[in-house]
């Protein structure tokens, strides 16, 4: 069953590969990119991207500049950011953000819910 392909974007492979792994087994393709430039990369490439999951500490930008980049080059593609704390989660907003660590069940749900409705900017 094909749930539609999502991007993770963190620079800790082996939570990358764990988190990919789970949500291969719930149906959806999974790419991955371990930097803001590479997740752009994919991002051209791969059109069929519906969501990202977004660490917001990455090495190489800020989460909220890549989210700014992807809104103005694909701007159909949802956006769920993956904290660490309680201060990313607030700038990002309830309904964008999932705190770490993650639970797998809240996660596929989250991303059902977000590609279900189209993006609102």
């Amino acid at each position: 069953m094909d749930q539609g392909v999502v991007l993770i974007v963190d620079d800790y492979n082996s939570f990358s590969e764990a988190i990919g792994l789970l949500l291969s087994k719930a149906g959806f393709e999974v790419l991955h990119a371990a930097s803001g430039r590479k997740a752009k990369e994919l991002v051209i490439e791969n059109p069929e991207i519906s969501l990202l999951l977004v660490d917001t500490t990455l090495p190489d930008i800020r989460s909220d500049e890549l989210a700014t980049w992807f809104r103005s080059h694909a701007p159909s593609l949802q956006i769920l950011f993956m904290c660490t704390d309680f201060a990313h989660a607030r700038q990002f907003g309830r309904g964008n953000s999932i705190m770490k660590p993650i639970c797998v069940e809240a996660l596929i749900q989250r991303i059902n819910t977000l590609t279900e409705s189209p993006k609102v900017l």
